[in-house]
């Protein structure tokens, strides 16, 4: 089933910080490294960021030998009980990358039909009760802080974005990060899709982030500020926003 993004949300626990971002488009991009070393257990930081495989221990087989002189001295096989965990490979490719994360509130896509009124009126009422669940914002969001700039034109904000890029020659990709899970999933994360996949521990963070290769290796967090995007956001607490929000059809 498809999804739209209705709106996106960024949460600062600076108000200077969420006024910069409305009123200049200043955002502040950290590289993807920065995230793998933050320990803040599933909250910012995550060490398996940009992880390229993830293969569970009854997947992989590891042989070690030692030899003399072309004789095998000593050989050696793991057993799955010997692994402590899945193995995971990591390219360092993508460390260099900035990265500007944001909440997206996502609404499946729907198409139902009806007869009679009483069916209209039932209809409604469940489309409504499944709106309101998939517009919940999860309250373990408030970690990030209290204060909320709401984008309600997603397209119009990711075009601005994506134009500043190209006028200032930097590499952009972007989208829903989808999330796994990590104790069953076995398999590849190939190219750049690396960047938009994270454990299922992560999914109440609903997250829609840009990935912006400036190719600067310094590691360094890139600001940029992409213009005032007043015309199609508005700033608020977060509290009130997740207690206030309603979309009805």
């Amino acid at each position: 089933m498809s999804k739209k993004i209705y709106c996106l949300i960024k949460i600062y626990d600076i108000e200077e910080h969420a006024k910069a971002f409305i009123n200049a488009g200043e955002m502040y991009c950290k590289t993807l490294k920065k995230f793998k070393e933050i320990e803040d257990g599933t909250n910012r930081g995550d060490r398996f960021e940009g992880a390229s495989h993830w293969f569970q221990a009854k997947d992989i087989k590891m042989s070690l030998s030692i030899s003399k002189n072309d004789e095998v001295l000593y050989s050696i096989d793991n057993v799955e009980s010997d692994m402590a965990g899945p193995t995971v490979l990591q390219p360092t490719a993508f460390d260099d990358f900035n990265i500007f994360c944001m909440y997206a509130i996502i609404i499946e896509d729907f198409e139902e039909r009806y007869s009679t009124e009483a069916e209209k009126k039932l209809l409604k009422e469940r489309i409504n009760k499944s709106i309101a669940k998939q517009i919940q914002i999860d309250s373990r969001c408030q970690y990030f802080g209290d204060h909320a700039v709401v984008i309600f034109q997603v397209e119009r904000f990711i075009k601005t974005i994506i134009s500043y890029a190209k006028n200032n020659n930097m590499k952009i990709c972007h989208g829903l990060v989808e999330y796994f899970d990590d104790e069953s999933f076995t398999g590849t994360l190939k190219g750049i899709d690396a960047i938009f996949r994270k454990r299922k521990s992560y999914e109440f963070q609903n997250e829609f982030r840009f990935a912006i290769n400036t190719n600067n290796k310094t590691q360094q967090p890139l600001i940029i500020k992409v213009g005032a995007l007043n015309e199609f956001a508005f700033i608020g607490p977060l509290k009130d926003i997740i207690e206030r929000q309603k979309i009805e059809i």
